[in-house]
């Protein structure tokens, strides 16, 4: 289950985006105009003596190749209000925001409104984020301060000012930041368990899969091409296991790919079921604070503290369950391990925008020509050939 995960119907919009609209908080374009940003700032900051917003810096948050899925934009408005100790003074102040709006026309406009992921991601923010973050007494996404489906839009308090800030994704993440996630996603999984078991059936709208029938066939086609390139180049390589990953690596083509995506992704009501973030990359966290067994057994530690906090009566998974329904998905490390991993870490004048990759379904950028890419994939395939994820 998936905070963007796929949907094929918009009829449980959640009332609160219905009447954001009706209250004439977002226009029916997307001509964002002072008066409207008044209205977001009365609705999130609940300070009804905020007036004279003006838009006084707009710019792209997020550089070619980190969000295929939005258009992310950084707003700083300022505004006057009236202090709570002295009703006859006004004072200038000034908010930062995020604005999250639809991609440009081409493949990823078209995935997000076939998929409805605008709409699945307002009805997480309006009615699911709260229940959780009250039920489990932390905070796990920025201010929601406004949200629409004409324009698709959802605008955020931008916390960079506070001193969040993403972490670098070609250098990866430390111990203690690791930890951070770790914990988060831990408390995040108990949270919707104990969540699920008060109101059950609520996050059934949730369950359909990251991968359809419907998914588009140029991203088998991208998917297939670069794995091609990684098992013609490491045949070369002169690692004892190189040319018999390579082999197996061959072996993956799209039937075989198309069939294990769509099996592993299929809801199972035997697992232990949660609500999944659906996008956890490195450029979806964002850090205050300056082992592979390791951080699993962490997780499982803090989610089995959680659920027994939060007064969950489902059993928590083991260690040994965590571990087999990785195994069984080990299709999905293979991704990211292989594909998603060495395009994350390139350099940003290397990587092409995703939409010529699924238009084409190949790549122009060369995983290899970066050292560190190169050092990884070397860990990783001997580490993979091991496990049986190539098998």
């Amino acid at each position: 289950m998936s905070i963007e995960t796929v949907i094929r119907s918009v009829e449980n919009l959640p009332k609160s985006i219905d009447n954001i609209q009706k209250n004439g908080i977002v226009s029916e374009n997307s001509d964002w105009t002072n008066m409207i940003f008044e209205k977001i700032l009365l609705n999130g900051l609940r300070d009804y003596t905020i007036q004279d917003v003006a838009i006084i810096n707009k710019r792209l948050a997020c550089t070619k190749g980190q969000n295929f899925l939005s258009q992310v934009w950084r707003l700083s408005l300022r505004y006057t209000c009236v202090p709570k100790n002295n009703s006859f003074k006004r004072i200038k102040k000034i908010v930062h925001l995020i604005m999250k709006e639809e991609p440009l026309p081409g493949f990823s406009l078209d995935f997000i409104r076939e998929n409805g992921i605008f709409n699945v991601e307002l009805m997480v923010f309006t009615n699911i984020l709260p229940s959780l973050e009250r039920l489990t007494g932390r905070q796990f996404a920025p201010r929601f301060f406004s949200g629409s489906t004409q324009p698709p839009t959802i605008i955020l308090e931008d916390l960079k000012p506070l001193g969040f800030k993403n972490k670098c994704r070609q250098s990866g993440l430390s111990q203690a930041h690791m930890l951070k996630v770790i914990e988060a996603i831990a408390q995040f999984h108990a949270g919707s368990a104990a969540l699920n078991e008060q109101q059950p059936g609520r996050f059934l709208r949730f369950t359909s899969r990251s991968s359809s029938e419907e998914t588009h066939a140029s991203m088998y086609d991208w998917l297939d091409f670069i794995i091609d390139q990684i098992a013609d180049k490491i045949r070369k390589w002169s690692e004892p296991w190189a040319i018999r990953a390579s082999d197996k690596l061959k072996k993956l083509r799209r039937v075989t790919q198309h069939q294990k995506l769509l099996k592993v992704s299929e809801y199972d009501n035997d697992e232990f079921c949660v609500l999944n973030h659906g996008d956890c990359w490195i450029g979806n966290f964002i850090l205050k604070v300056d082992y592979d067994d390791y951080f699993i057994k962490k997780y499982v530690e803090i989610l089995s503290k959680s659920m027994k906090r939060y007064g969950c009566s489902t059993p928590p998974p083991t260690l040994q369950d965590i571990t087999r329904a990785m195994h069984k998905r080990r299709i999905y490390g293979l991704m990211s391990g292989l594909i998603f991993y060495p395009r994350m870490i390139a350099d940003v004048s290397d990587i092409e925008a995703i939409d010529d990759c699924f238009k084409s379904g190949t790549t122009k950028m060369n995983i290899f020509k970066n050292p560190r890419a190169v050092k990884a994939l070397k860990k990783m395939i001997p580490a993979m050939l091991e496990k049986g994820y190539l098998d």
